[in-house]
């Protein structure tokens, strides 16, 4: 399968807050759009269709809308739209709006107020029929599907956009989209929130660009890095560091290039290493990527240049 996803920068704010137990929590919004779109919905026959959304990053979730739901459909009451978590947790929240209306244009939010008007296209904020708040303190990692049930054979259209904006406890943005050297979608700001067994992303935003790392980046947990090859990006150290990997931990590295313009090792592998489609171009000198006992595994096309 084939997952879309996408993040609006732009809409992401942050708040924070002290819980009962004195503990303090930072809250961060972000938008989701999918781009697994447009999605016909035939005329045929009664259907289900299906729009997916991947989402890699981390966090738990204390309030979700659904944003920028829009499409074309002749006879609005034909239609029943649902929201599926990755957790299978599945909500109704929009059923047979507006009679014999056309199309759709609207945005979801339990602390909205009023009545979505007929035909429901001005691009306004309403309540849904129910409340989103079964979503909250889920996990936003993974897979969320929203599904439109066409109960009739005779109409038909098409969804042309859809997302969440989501606010979240513990978010951690572990997709790299962009050069920056620090905050959000940067390799610096997913490192610095990213634990055990999380997979940072390079994602097609950056293609053919160079991240510029200033400072070595110890890795200490099990953190795998990962990009499409085709994508040819690239993580260049400067100055006297590389990425130094702790004993008695596994990483993996795949499709992207690491190099180094400093007189030090671009990779310090203390623990256990795997690399696939991963090109590692050494600085001068004498260089050492393993460390004595330390395991190193190379996959598919990779290069070792000094």
């Amino acid at each position: 399968n084939t997952y879309y996803w996408r993040v609006k920068t732009n809409n992401i704010c942050g708040s924070s807050s002290w819980s009962d137990d004195n503990t303090f929590s930072t809250v961060s919004c972000v938008t989701y759009l999918s781009s697994d779109l447009p999605v016909d919905i035939i005329e045929e026959d009664v259907v289900t269709v299906t729009s997916k959304l991947m989402i890699q990053d981390r966090g738990e979730v204390t309030d979700l809308d659904i944003v920028d739901l829009v499409g074309v459909h002749t006879w609005m009451n034909d239609l029943n739209f649902s929201l599926t978590s990755p957790d299978n947790t599945k909500l109704e929240f929009w059923d047979q709006p507006c009679g014999g209306n056309d199309d759709f244009d609207i945005n979801f939010d339990d602390e909205a107020s009023g009545d979505h008007p007929c035909p429901p296209t001005d691009g306004g904020t309403y309540p849904p029929d129910n409340a989103l708040t079964s979503f909250d303190n889920k996990d936003i990692q993974g897979e969320w599907e929203l599904e439109i049930f066409d109960d009739f054979a005779e109409d038909g259209g098409q969804l042309q956009s859809w997302g969440i904006k989501v606010c979240l406890t513990d978010f951690c943005d572990l997709t790299v989209s962009n050069i920056n050297t620090i905050g959000l979608g940067s390799l610096n700001g997913a490192f610095a929130c990213a634990i055990a067994e999380d997979t940072i992303r390079l994602m097609p935003e950056i293609t053919g660009q160079i991240i510029n790392v200033s400072s070595s980046i110890t890795i200490s947990e099990n953190i795998h890095i990962l990009a499409d090859p085709a994508d040819n990006i690239t993580i260049n150290f400067t100055g006297n560091n590389g990425f130094i990997i702790a004993s008695g931990v596994s990483n993996s590295f795949e499709g992207f290039t690491i190099e180094s313009s400093g007189i030090i090792p671009t990779i310090q592998n203390n623990g256990t290493l795997k690399l696939t489609d991963v090109d590692v171009v050494h600085p001068i000198n004498n260089q050492v990527l393993n460390n004595g006992s330390a395991v190193l595994e190379i996959n598919g096309e990779c290069n070792i240049q000094k």
